[in-house]
């Protein structure tokens, strides 16, 4: 058995957000991984007459902590809860609404020969 413990920052706050390989809509989003810019702060603009070019990308930051079980010696199991946070509300929710923060479990079966 092991463990990991991460902590993970981004500072993605210049020019409105984005990343390598990050494909962001028209309106400068990232709906599924929370990079681009704050949908409140593009709505604001929107309704003053912007573009949403005064909004910037969000510092994001993450807490993992992975658990490691090996039942043989080809087969690893992977279990690991993590908590991201960012300084805006970049996390789709179900309900279509955005939040600072979201919460993952997630596991993974690896078989190595």
């Amino acid at each position: 058995m092991g463990a990991t413990l991460r902590y993970d920052f981004l500072a993605n706050s210049k020019n409105g957000g984005g990343g390598g390989g990050v494909a962001l809509n028209g309106n400068g989003m990232d709906t599924a991984d929370g990079f681009g810019i704050d949908a409140d702060c593009l709505a604001t603009s929107k309704a003053n007459g912007g573009l949403g070019f005064e909004c910037k990308g969000a510092n994001r930051q993450d807490v993992a902590l992975d658990l490691l079980f090996y039942p043989t010696q080809q087969i690893t199991v992977k279990v690991e809860y993590r908590h991201d946070w960012a300084n805006n509300k970049v996390f789709l929710r179900n309900d279509g609404s955005y939040s600072k923060s979201n919460d993952l479990l997630a596991t993974q079966f690896i078989y190595s020969f």
